[in-house]
This record gives C-alpha cells, sequence and structure tokens, in this order.
C-alpha cells in the first residue's frame, strides 16, 4: 500500500497508480472483490 500511495503522489492520480501497480504484478483477474458490509457514508469537510 505504502509503494501504491508514494506513486500516486508522482502521478497524475490514485487511480493511475493503482492502476499501474495491478499492472506490474499482473493483473486483477483472479483478485476476490468481497462485498461491503458496512453502508456508504458521506463525509462533510467544512
Amino acid at each position: 500500500m505504502r509503494d501504491i500511495l508514494t506513486a500516486a503522489t508522482r502521478r497524475p492520480n490514485i487511480g493511475v497508480a493503482i492502476l499501474r501497480a495491478a499492472q506490474d504484478c499482473g493483473g486483477i483477474d483472479g483478485l476476490a472483490v468481497p462485498k461491503r458490509s458496512d453502508p456508504a457514508r458521506a463525509v462533510d469537510f467544512e
């Protein structure tokens, strides 16, 4: 995770950093994505 976040500071955004990290490790085709168990929340930073 640290490598991905470090790369994100050098690349256009976190999405590109995650995409490139996935490509570097051989892709995400076999990656299991668990169902979300908590409700989505909104954040107000003001």
